[in-house]
């Protein structure tokens, strides 16, 4: 059976198209709540430790460049979702941002 552990901060919610790229892939996933609060080093060393004893695969879907940092140090494999597709949109008060799309994700 192939698993997943995924990672992702506890506010954010998978999209639809993220769920479906996840069960084409996966027989199942464990979601894997980052905290809002800032991890330290030693949080974070302690947590690629723990996944790597799992012997699934790390996908990633929060963008914590720590995580990522102290993966390659330990030489742990990891997928990431990735979305070239981003709108602008400008808001009331002139602002301009780039909201995260709903669609065209893919795990690399």
């Amino acid at each position: 059976m192939k698993k997943a552990k995924l990672i992702i901060n506890v506010e954010q919610e998978l999209f639809p198209d993220q769920i479906k790229i996840l069960n084409e892939h996966y027989d199942m996933f464990e979601r894997v709540n980052i905290p809002s609060k800032k991890l330290t080093k030693s949080e974070v060393a302690d947590m690629v430790t723990s996944l790597n004893k799992s012997g699934d695969d790390i996908v990633i879907r929060s963008t914590l460049p720590i995580l990522m940092s102290e993966l390659q140090k330990q030489n742990v494999k990891f997928k990431v979702f990735h979305n070239e597709s981003r709108k602008k949109k400008v808001l009331q008060s002139g602002k301009i941002i780039y909201p995260v799309a709903r669609y065209g994700w893919e795990l690399i």
